[in-house]
């Protein structure tokens, strides 16, 4: 069986394998370049600087805008919003906080 998706500008081709059969994929991208946007901020830890804790998610969707990214994107910018609270208050954690937000996750 032959089945063909078209999706973002890209052409797949599945071919199904049966146990006596190969199986090929043809992929047909076009490439270009684009300015996405990534933010990170770190905070730099008290006790252990050197070690990371990385939090982060995308901000892109293929369909429908934010619905994909959007429960990541809320816990992140809660946090964000908390760690900025507390380092006003002169906290820091013991290890280094990376905060990230990127774009392009699904690019195309």
């Amino acid at each position: 069986h032959k089945q063909w998706i078209v999706m973002a500008n890209c052409f797949l081709i599945f071919c199904w394998a049966t146990p006596s059969s190969q199986t090929f994929i043809q992929v047909n991208n076009y490439q270009e370049e684009r300015v996405i946007y990534d933010v990170i901020a770190t905070i730099y830890g008290q006790v252990e600087p050197d070690q990371l804790v990385v939090l982060g998610n995308h901000r892109d969707a293929w369909v429908f805008g934010g619905v994909d990214p959007n429960s990541g994107t809320a816990v992140l910018e809660e946090i964000a919003r908390a760690v900025s609270n507390l380092r006003a208050k002169g906290w820091r954690p013991g290890r280094s906080l990376v905060l990230c937000s990127w774009d392009a996750e699904e690019y195309g």
